[in-house]
């Protein structure tokens, strides 16, 4: 079984963060339907339905890479009692889920990117890939990475189309993403990510396909 080569878990490292990115503003866009329409609003549920199911496979990938003891994990502060089947509290993506757990998690990505560069832009590569190559195949980070982008994909397109059947035009989604964004002492904490992937989907898409077949065409090889 071959094992995974440092290109790949890096590509695997900057999907993984994107996305993680794409999830915050698009858990901004959900509270914010939430907090303009009501909870059991038919426009926040129906986004919901789309939100949810991704944000638990990122999750429950970041939950498997964990185990590696590569990758570091993400300082979760779940809600007393709340636990999987399993009974792991710290294996429910609580944090997801609730206004201050995305909070949370944008604190987090802002402390990996203490530059101030936007990790949206530019994740920073800090997974200790000498750790992952020796737990991980070369076929698992493929696949990861075939999952993470088909996931990118799914929710810049799920949410195009969403805001296009809702008649909200791009600015008006991001205005919804803003409002949930508390301001800080230089604007508002974090904004420099929202504009980052989740309405910029054609580039992202773009470079995400290339580095698949990159890793395709070195696996043939």
């Amino acid at each position: 079984m071959a094992q995974a080569t440092a290109e790949q878990i890096q590509q695997l490292e900057t999907s993984h963060k994107r996305l993680m990115i794409a999830l915050i503003q698009s858990a901004r866009l959900l509270f914010g339907f939430i907090k303009k329409y009501g909870l059991n609003s038919e426009i926040a549920q129906q986004y919901k339905k789309i939100y949810v199911p991704l944000a638990t496979n990122w999750y429950q990938r970041q939950a498997e890479l964990e185990k590696s003891g590569g990758v570091q994990k993400i300082p979760y502060k779940m809600p007393p009692g709340w636990k999987d089947k399993q009974g792991n509290a710290h294996l429910f993506p609580g944090d997801f889920f609730t206004v201050e757990g995305v909070k949370n998690l944008e604190d987090y990505a802002m402390s990996i990117d203490k530059e101030g560069k936007g990790i949206g832009f530019i994740p920073l590569l800090i997974w200790a890939v000498i750790l992952i190559t020796g737990f991980f195949s070369a076929g698992y980070i493929t696949d990861k990475l075939t999952a993470t982008t088909r996931d990118q994909a799914a929710l810049v397109k799920q949410t195009d189309e969403f805001c296009t059947a809702h008649g909200l035009s791009t600015e008006e989604c991001k205005q919804v993403m803003a409002e949930q964004t508390e301001a800080g002492k230089n604007g508002e904490a974090g904004s420099y990510i929202l504009p980052a992937l989740l309405f910029a989907g054609a580039a992202y898409l773009g470079y995400e396909l290339l580095i698949k077949k990159q890793s395709h065409k070195k696996q043939a090889a």
